[in-house]
């Protein structure tokens, strides 16, 4: 057992928010707990930048795969697939037990910062530095997408050995970390995996090799990206697509509800909520399957939060949140 660190609630050199973590005992589990990730995030964000900061449904997976990675063989050995990365933060910890795990946004300054938190804490883990492929995925466009790379070594660099994670999120950033962080920027090509010049349409890119690997894609996961009812619609039509009928695959998906008052109905509603709600149809038995193509085949249930244990403290779990695992019928 040991004591995690406790940064002081100021701002960095960076300007970034250096967030105070409560002061708890961590499992020292080598694959999946007992260090610190650290994450390069902004504390606050306009809407075409949301991918750019850490949402609190992003704790609360967070803390679900954490669960499954300390209490089930589930994520051994997986093929993953974020959709909606923003900092990477929950590839990252998956990654500790995952075979692969495809982090994809749509924005290049958001991959941007992902493949940043994703150099920054490859250095702790071989296994974490092999697993991780970052791509950009706009769900709006055909799947699969074209495939763009070649002859380029696009897995995240190995810097180091230790494999271990810690379930809080906010590390201490040494000034080593900081001045990595400042070097890091964003001309017409930059130094990408490996220390080579790529530009960044090759380095975001998808590779033939991806797609093949996706065909044994088993677990599918993204946190706090319904809030657009555009976005919603064009998430579930990748899904569909991405999630073919009788499919094994499973998604997981954390939401925060958002009120607001409607003129209209004189309530508070949440509409972003309500409208991903009308995506599943509980009446699906007895239908062929002819009958099935044709209709809303997702299927989903709400897990018990009370069985999730809270590792991660920087967030409190309000009735708002919510935790849904969905399949097609």
């Amino acid at each position: 057992m040991g004591e995690c660190c406790v940064s002081e609630d100021t701002m960095d050199e960076t300007g970034d928010l250096v967030i105070p973590r409560r002061r708890r005992n961590c499992m020292h589990n080598e694959d999946t707990m007992g260090r610190t990730i650290v994450i390069h995030h902004h504390a606050r964000t306009t809407l075409p930048y949301v991918g750019l900061q850490i949402w609190k449904a992003s704790f609360l997976l967070g803390d679900f795969l954490l669960h499954k990675m300390q209490t089930t063989a589930e994520l051994d050995d997986v093929i993953a697939l974020e959709l909606g990365a923003g900092t990477g933060l929950l590839g990252i910890l998956l990654a500790a037990k995952a075979r692969l795990v495809f982090l994809t946004d749509f924005d290049v300054d958001v991959l941007d910062n992902c493949h940043r938190n994703a150099l920054l804490n490859s250095r702790k883990s071989k296994r974490i530095a092999s697993a991780l492929q970052i791509r950009q995925l706009d769900w709006k466009e055909p799947w699969p997408p074209n495939a763009g790379c070649s002859n380029v070594e696009t897995s995240v660099d190995n810097q180091s050995l230790l494999v271990c994670l810690l379930p809080s999120v906010y590390g201490d950033y040494s000034s080593h970390q900081r001045n990595h962080e400042t070097r890091f920027s964003r001309p017409e090509t930059r130094n990408g995996w490996n220390g080579r010049n790529i530009s960044p349409a090759s380095l975001y890119s998808w590779c033939n090799e991806d797609l093949e690997e996706l065909e044994n894609l088993k677990i599918m996961f993204a946190a706090d990206v319904i809030y657009s009812d555009s976005l919603t619609d064009a998430f579930f039509s990748l899904l569909r697509k991405l999630m073919p009928i009788g499919s094994q695959r499973l998604l997981w998906l954390a939401i925060e509800k958002r009120f607001n008052f409607s003129i209209s109905e004189l309530d508070v509603v949440a509409h972003g909520y309500r409208h991903f709600l009308s995506f599943f149809d509980n009446r699906t038995d007895g239908l062929t399957l002819q009958d099935l193509q044709g209709c809303k085949t997702f299927a989903g249930k709400k897990l018990q939060l009370n069985q999730v244990p809270q590792y991660i403290q920087e967030y409190d779990r309000t009735k708002d949140l919510e935790l849904w695992e969905i399949w097609r019928t």
